[in-house]
């Protein structure tokens, strides 16, 4: 049996209550360094609330969400670079806009 959060399954054998894994961090903390667990969803009042997670995943997830990042920013330049000189607004003219507002 599997359970969802958003858009994410978890299988039955990653939810714990916070309770239990209070308990259990250090037998936790073993398997998941070892591999026997690949992550642990932490319940607290039957809510999904964390993830337990062995730091190397962590740091890919990490290392992935740069480099999304980096490729949204490429993409946004790339666009940027197609836009015509004459869609942009002069500097002077957005100051002198701005000065009005704030008057």
């Amino acid at each position: 049996m599997s359970y969802s959060s958003s858009s994410v399954l978890y299988a039955q054998d990653e939810l714990m209550p916070s309770t239990k894994i209070v308990r259990n961090f250090g037998t936790l903390m073993r398997e998941m360094k070892s591999g026997v667990r690949k992550r642990v969803v932490v319940l607290n009042n039957n809510e999904f609330q964390a993830v337990l997670l062995p730091i190397r995943q962590y740091e890919n997830l990490k290392i992935m969400e740069e480099m999304m990042e980096d490729y949204l920013d490429e993409q946004e330049i790339q666009d940027r670079l197609q836009t015509p000189l004459s869609a942009y607004i002069p500097y002077e003219e957005v100051k002198i806009k701005l000065q009005k507002r704030d008057v």
